[in-house]
């Protein structure tokens, strides 16, 4: 897996580059790259023809002779890709060229971006090479690791704006492969408690505050919905606080996130078919955004306050676990019904909502692998959200800006009257129609008042079963973390 150790920048013409590999990349009207070796000129002139005509399809790899810059040459047509726009096009591409490194033996690849536009080209381009050399191999007897040298050959007049474009790219990309490390790792070792201590590690190293919750603490505090459902697994729940806190803060806004961290789902006494069960150690998916996404923050330091909070349990099945039928107290004074203890996702946002309350937040996103009905409405590769106006708009703007796709779901408030029930305030469950709107509908009860929130529900894009764009098959693919920290480096997308 490519890490920052892998990359350089050099500002020298394609005749002087040394390497095994050669990369050109091909965008219509756009120029990122000059080329002052004849005969390689001519031959991704000849290359480019022939994707023009349809000769060759995305990719032209040939070998190149003695004396050239480099043993392999790769020209690679960029072209917009359908439904994706020009950055997420320039990712997908990228992602394939460390298989040619891998397969071809090359230890050192050199990428042309020293054209008039390679600058606004570096990011993405990086981003899909890290992202699509991801292995999660831990656990094989012989790991394959892809590891080379990669050299962004570029115009030496952009090159301040390159090296801020590569660092800003490194710092994303490898938080994104450390989220789905967290989700590919097996709920054994993944527990909350392993996740508080990587909170704690995370806020040692960029200088955030850490409060961690154990049992006894979430009970001194009556957060009992948390309590509930981690109350039949081996390993204790935890509440995970991290705190962003600049000394001189140029707004008011103090943005909250708050992630769900089931780190397994059995579905506890309603217990889940036992097909594909395993999966559900991703049901921490939206905990791993939350979790990687304060490291960046705390990385980049923003100008103003984010609070990232994890609602960390297991959801299992013992003599001690919840039952159906069971009535919580949540700390606002709601008495919630337990239809369903397979709708555990809720009830833990409930206290995690709740504990930002406490934190002072005033915008507040929720995130989770909430509802299965979700991946049926929009598929795997879309997120729902839902909330209030200008949040909802605000994540879909800034996941449009980073690769990440949203659409708003209602909350129609008709449907309210789904989860009545006449021995509590409210029942956490309201039926199959319109599950995932009902999942909302139980939130937005929760709100801290004269807050502005949003629900993302990343169900479908968390985990993928295939392979998609640069995420490889039945893998975590790290969903939300780029979303959310667009819009703490752009909070204009919230207060316009």
């Amino acid at each position: 897996m490519l890490t920052k150790k892998n990359f350089e920048i050099f500002a020298q013409p394609c005749s002087q580059v040394r390497a095994d590999l050669l990369v050109a990349l091909n965008f219509q009207d756009v120029d990122l790259y000059r080329i002052d070796h004849d005969a390689i000129k001519q031959t991704v002139h000849k290359a480019k023809e022939g994707m023009q005509s349809k000769k060759f399809k995305r990719d032209f790899f040939t070998a190149l002779g003695d004396g050239a810059p480099a043993k392999f040459l790769l020209v690679k047509s960029a072209e917009q890709i359908k439904m994706f726009d020009r950055d997420e096009s320039a990712r997908i591409t990228a992602a394939s060229i460390s298989n040619y490194a891998e397969n071809y033996g090359c230890g050192r690849v050199a990428i042309l971006l020293n054209g008039l536009d390679g600058a606004n080209f570096v990011q993405p381009v990086v981003q899909g090479l890290i992202w699509g050399s991801y292995k999660f191999n831990k656990y094989f007897k012989e790991k394959k690791n892809v590891d080379f040298q990669v050299d962004l050959i570029i115009n030496p007049t952009e090159k301040d704006a390159i090296e801020s474009a590569l660092y800003h790219a490194l710092v994303s990309a490898e938080s994104v492969n450390l989220a789905r490390d967290m989700v590919n790792e097996p709920s054994e070792t993944m527990t909350p408690e392993a996740m508080a201590q990587a909170a704690k590690e995370i806020a040692k190293e960029f200088g955030l505050k850490c409060k961690i919750f154990d049992e006894k603490q979430l009970q001194k505090h009556n957060y009992n919905c948390l309590l509930a459902v981690g109350r039949g697994g081996a390993n204790p729940p935890r509440m995970i606080t991290l705190d962003y806190h600049p000394k001189k803060s140029k707004t008011d806004m103090h943005l909250g996130f708050v992630g769900k961290g089931i780190t397994f789902d059995t579905g506890g006494v309603c217990l889940k078919p036992g097909s594909n069960m395993w999966a559900m150690k991703s049901d921490m998916g939206g905990a791993a955004a939350v979790l990687y996404a304060m490291k960046i923050i705390g990385e980049l330091a923003p100008s103003h306050r984010v609070t990232g909070i994890i609602a960390a349990a297991e959801n299992s099945v013992d003599a001690t676990a919840q039952h159906p039928g069971n009535i919580l107290k949540a700390k606002n004074g709601k008495s919630i019904h337990v239809d369903n203890t397979d709708a555990e996702g809720r009830l833990v946002l409930v206290d995690g909502l709740a504990h930002a309350g406490e934190e002072g937040v005033t915008h507040l996103i929720d995130i989770a692998t909430l509802t299965g009905a979700c991946v049926v409405a929009l598929g795997g590769q879309i997120a729902g959200v839902m909330g209030d106006d200008d949040m909802t708009q605000a994540i879909i703007r800034a996941g449009s800006e980073v690769g990440e796709k949203y659409w708003r779901l209602p909350l129609p408030l008709e449907y309210r009257k789904m989860l009545d029930i006449p021995i509590a305030d409210i029942n956490n469950m309201g039926g199959r129609e319109g599950s995932s709107l009902l999942a909302g509908l139980f939130l937005k009860e929760f709100v801290p008042e004269n807050v502005k929130w949003a629900h993302i529900d990343i169900a479908g894009p968390s985990f993928t079963s295939k392979k998609w764009k640069y995420f490889s098959a039945k893998s975590g693919t790290g969903f939300g973390v780029r979303t959310l920290v667009e819009i703490v480096r752009r909070p204009e997308l919230i207060t316009g």
